[in-house]
């Protein structure tokens, strides 16, 4: 190899296909059409990120072969992937084991929840190592806000956020929520819609979101017949004329002093 750089690295399979047709083809022949692609498919993913709860020796990674001092007090299990073992707590995500990633390798030194949580769903950590932090608009983003981001960025227009936390944002207690979760240096305009409110209970009421209160469907489908009916029969208002016409009233009734001036609703 030279190292020269390869003219064809970079494009799609179905333009080079294109363009070999094109070669090939007869002269005066009209030149093939382009192979249309399919737009890219966005699948939806979920990211449970457990603040608490065992300790990982009781769960994922129970280090049967460390000493007492060490290892899970929990008698560990084989899973159906030759090699991986979990605590018995976990009998049936052993039986999935082959869906799953395991790494054992991620670790911080933050002793502060919230400041230690940062390091966790950011990758970095935060500039001091405390509970008691607050997000900003100089926190790192995110899986979350990355997710939302580029969703924004290639034109996502769905009906749904493309960025939702549920049922709350994690935070050590509701006077100090975890950083990283929100837009941070990003902008506001990646901020999650979070929906404040656990989906197991009866009646769900999400804000922007759920009908108001007071409404019934049957007054909501009238409503928005009589808005489609406004819209679409409108004409424009003379504003000029009307300016014109109430001048001339209050001029007639200053002129008048015998005149009745009645207030008239325009």
């Amino acid at each position: 190899m030279d190292g020269s750089p390869d003219p064809t690295r970079g494009r799609s399979f179905s333009s080079a296909v294109s363009e070999a047709s094109a070669s090939w083809a007869p002269a005066g022949s009209a030149p093939p059409r382009p192979i249309p692609r399919a737009p890219p498919r966005r699948n939806p993913s979920s990211s449970s990120f457990n603040c608490g709860g065992p300790s990982h020796i009781d769960l994922w990674d129970p280090k049967p072969d460390a000493t007492e001092e060490v290892r899970g007090v929990f008698r560990p299990i084989s899973t159906n992937v030759s090699g991986i073992r979990v605590s018995e707590l976990l009998p049936r995500a052993a039986k999935l084991m082959d869906k799953c990633s395991i790494i054992r390798s991620v670790h911080h030194s933050h002793q502060g929840h919230n400041s230690a949580m940062y390091w966790s769903i950011v990758g970095r950590p935060y500039p001091i190592d405390s509970t008691l932090i607050n997000p900003s608009r100089t926190d790192l983003p995110s899986l979350g806000t990355l997710v939302g981001w580029l969703a924004q960025r290639d034109h996502y227009s769905g009906s749904l956020p493309p960025y939702v936390i549920t049922p709350a944002p994690h935070c050590d207690s509701t006077a100090y929520i975890t950083p990283g979760q929100y837009g941070g240096c990003l902008g506001a305009r990646h901020d999650p819609f979070v929906l404040q409110r656990r989906p197991q209970r009866r009646r769900l009421h999400i804000r922007d979101i759920s009908p108001v209160d007071g409404i019934t469907p049957r007054g909501w489908k009238r409503r928005q017949s009589l808005l489609r009916e406004i819209e679409g029969g409108t004409v424009p208002i003379d504003t000029a004329s009307r300016a014109r016409s109430r001048s001339t009233r209050r001029r007639r009734c200053r002129s008048s002093p015998r005149a009745r001036c009645r207030r008239r609703s325009t």
